[in-house]
């Protein structure tokens, strides 16, 4: 899993984008968008972006790692 592709869809699809996760987070809108272009990233980053795109985004998550698991 990419996970900063998987944090870009997921702006994309709450009608985000890296400027406004940039105003959120504190965090500079180019130091955001190399760690979006990387396919690695701390879990507690990923989580903490994740959580400000969507409050329930581990639930959504698990979701889909389920739904996966199911058909693979």
């Amino acid at each position: 899993m990419h996970v900063g592709h998987y944090l870009s869809l997921e702006l994309e699809a709450h009608g985000h984008d890296v400027r406004w996760l940039a105003e959120r987070t504190g965090m500079e809108t180019e130091q955001l968008r190399l760690l979006l272009a990387s396919a690695n990233m701390e879990a507690a980053l990923f989580v903490r972006l994740g959580e400000t795109i969507d409050p329930h985004f581990l639930q959504g998550l698990e979701q889909r790692m389920l739904a996966g698991h199911a058909n693979g």
